[in-house]
Formats: C-alpha cells, structure tokens, sequence
C-alpha cells in the first residue's frame, strides 16, 4: 500500500541521527513506525483543511467546512447547531435547534447544503447535549432514539453520530455533530477517540465564526484596513443585547449613562440606515442589514 503523503511533518532517525522530510529516503519507513496511514491521511487533510479555511470568504466558510471535515472522516452528515431562544430546553417536546449548517452526502456523489434550518431537539441524539458532554453513538442509532422525529425528513438513514458542545469564554455556544450511515460506519478507518481529537482541533475556529458573524477582511482586495475599523462588529452590538433585561431595573446613576448608549444606537442606526439607501457593493449591503437588525433588537428591548 501507497504511504499517503506528509508534507506537514519531519521526523528524526535515531541510527544513523538525521532528520526525514517527505521524499527522502527513508520518511516513509520512519513514519509509519509512529503513525498508520489513515491517521498520516487525516491529519495532513486536516493541515491543508484549516489552511483553506483561513483564506475562506465567510459566504463560503461554513460549506467548505462541512464538506473538509466530512471528506475526512467519511461521516455522512456535518451539522453546527445552536438552539432557540424561545425554545423549551433540549430534550423536552418541542424544544428545536437551528443548524448553522448542515451538510450531508451518501458518499457516492449526491450531496445537500442548507443554511439555518430548525429541527426537533428531543427524543433524539442531539437532545443528550443537555448535559454539556460530548455524546457517541458508536452504532444502533435508531434502537437507542426510534421515536426521533426528525427521521422521516433525512435523506439517509443514520447508524451512529458523535458530537461535541461548542465553547468560549462566555459559556456554550452550540454543538458540533457528525452522523455516519451503515454504510459509512462500515467504511470508516479512524477510531472514534481520534474523530474526537480532530473535532476538538475545530472547536476554536468553529466558536469563533459563530460568534463574530461576518468577517471584515477576508482579502485586502475587497475592504482595507481602514475601512475594516470603520465597522462594528456583529459580535459587539449581540454582547450588548445581554444588558437589555435589567436597564429599566437601573438606578439613576447608570441609568442615564445607559440611555446615552441607546441614544448613541439611534444615531448608529439612522447612520446605517442611510448608508443602505445609499447603495453599497452587496458584502456591504449584508452586513449592514445584518447590523441595522441588531440595532432594532437593543433598541426594542432596552426601550
């Protein structure tokens, strides 16, 4: 069998010392002494994954993902899932999730991609994530969940899934999970400890791209510098909306300083909403409604 490739790596020999980069001679023996090759494949997949990701423009982001980390794990669905506001809490009826994305294909050429669709959130795997673990269902899916009633919209039928909560700083943010066919799970060559680690490696810039929303400046081409430090960051007016429940409940004090800022987003907000009238390219044009729908959020609940 063919030794995939390793160019993210180097390796010492111990007799003779010396020091092994892919295409010596030699480096394929001394890897695989410490990695098997589907592990190698992986991990230089996931290498080259991130390094495109980093490069991504955010439209894109969430579908290159998907499709990255599915192509290497040979998983059939890839879901990013943050759940209601307003919903019951996960794993009561009626309680649903929105999927960021969600990704599927049946590993033989058909593929589907949507963007921030609900689904049901109890009697079914992803209602475990209550508890804020990650959760495997290493196989038997639907003897464990056969009322899951999300099943009959799925366009293949599950066998196993893992998935991990999504965290920063601030708390849990959504959870990350991965579904595998009968078929899939059949044909998977990495241990579920090692599907683990590589979804942990992911965590980060998963969190990260759900929490700060668009990005400003992707390719200098399209926005520089200065007009990056002119815009406000999604993720900035959303830590604001937090304050919202107890500025009526204020004092004096700090309640007028809080009324300053309302006034100031009202200034904001009619400055965006001229700025739309004006016509900007269209990645202007969204992150400014996108903005302009915040504003309307705080204003409405600090009001």
């Amino acid at each position: 069998m063919i030794a995939p490739p390793r160019h993210s790596i180097c390796i010492s020999r111990s007799s003779p010392s010396v020091i092994k980069h892919q295409g010596d001679v030699g480096f394929t023996e001394v890897l695989r002494q410490h990695y098997a090759d589907a592990e190698s494949l992986a991990l230089e997949q996931l290498v080259q994954l991130k390094a495109r990701l980093y490069t991504t423009q955010e439209d894109d982001f969430w579908r290159v993902f998907c499709e990255g980390i599915s192509r290497i794990v040979g998983s059939q669905y890839v879901v990013i899932a943050q759940k209601l506001d307003d919903s019951p809490a996960m794993g009561e009826v009626g309680s649903c999730l929105t999927a960021l994305c969600w990704f599927w294909n049946d590993g033989h050429g058909a593929d589907g991609f949507s963007r921030k669709i609900s689904y049901h959130a109890y009697a079914c795997p992803c209602s475990e994530l209550r508890h804020g673990k990650a959760f495997l269902v290493p196989s038997n899916i639907n003897e464990l969940f056969p009322e899951n009633p999300n099943t009959p919209s799925l366009p293949i039928t599950m066998e196993s899934y893992f998935a991990i909560p999504i965290r920063d700083k601030t708390g849990e943010l959504g959870h990350f999970a991965m579904i595998w066919s009968r078929e899939g799970l059949e044909n998977k060559k990495l241990s579920w400890p090692f599907i683990e680690t590589l979804m942990r490696s992911l965590e980060d810039m998963v969190a990260r791209h759900i929490t700060e929303g668009p990005s400003i400046a992707k390719d200098a081409d399209v926005m520089d510098e200065a007009e990056a430090e002119q815009i406000v960051p999604i993720r900035v007016l959303s830590e604001l909306r937090s304050l919202a429940p107890y500025a009526k409940n204020l004092s004096h004090e700090l309640r007028t300083p809080m009324q300053g800022i309302i006034g100031m987003l009202d200034v904001m907000y009619s400055s965006v909403h001229e700025a739309a009238e004006l016509g900007p390219g269209d990645q202007m044009m969204k992150l400014i409604e996108e903005l302009k729908s915040s504003i309307e959020i705080i204003q409405g609940k600090c009001t």
